[in-house]
């Protein structure tokens, strides 16, 4: 069984955004088994690269939205992005330097950032977008 399990409760009715909340999901499985598995660095490191460089991509497109439609909650979104962002490039810095190791904690941390963060502000954005789509 996957570690994070993708379903309904994540998805917003974006195809573009739940697409890519699939995508998030399936790299921190992936970092899963690379940390069950005893497959680091070398395998946790381009895991731990792929999904950080993933991440951005998908803020970059959740605020290009956000942008276009007028999303009012903006401001307020984007800097729940630009706070993960800090702390994942610092943990890849950490990852890099043998501060830290891939762990459990770690993961744990992204999970829940993940979902909470899908379940809740992404979902906001999603009540928005349909309900502008309906006026």
């Amino acid at each position: 069984m996957a570690y994070m399990q993708w379903g309904d409760q994540y998805m917003i009715g974006i195809k573009e955004i739940d697409a890519q909340h699939e995508q998030l999901f399936e790299l921190v499985n992936r970092m899963h088994a690379a940390v069950v598995n005893g497959d680091y660095p070398s395998v946790g490191e381009k895991i731990l690269e792929d999904l950080i460089d993933y991440v951005l991509e998908h803020f970059t497109t959740e605020e290009r939205l956000f942008e276009a439609e007028g999303y009012p909650q903006y401001e307020e979104h984007k800097q729940q992005h630009d706070l993960l962002a800090r702390q994942v490039l610092e943990i890849q810095e950490d990852f890099k330097a043998k501060k830290i190791m891939l762990t459990f904690e770690l993961l744990d941390f992204l999970s829940d950032w993940l979902k909470n963060h899908t379940t809740d502000s992404d979902l906001q954005y999603g009540r928005f977008a349909h309900a502008r789509e309906k006026s």
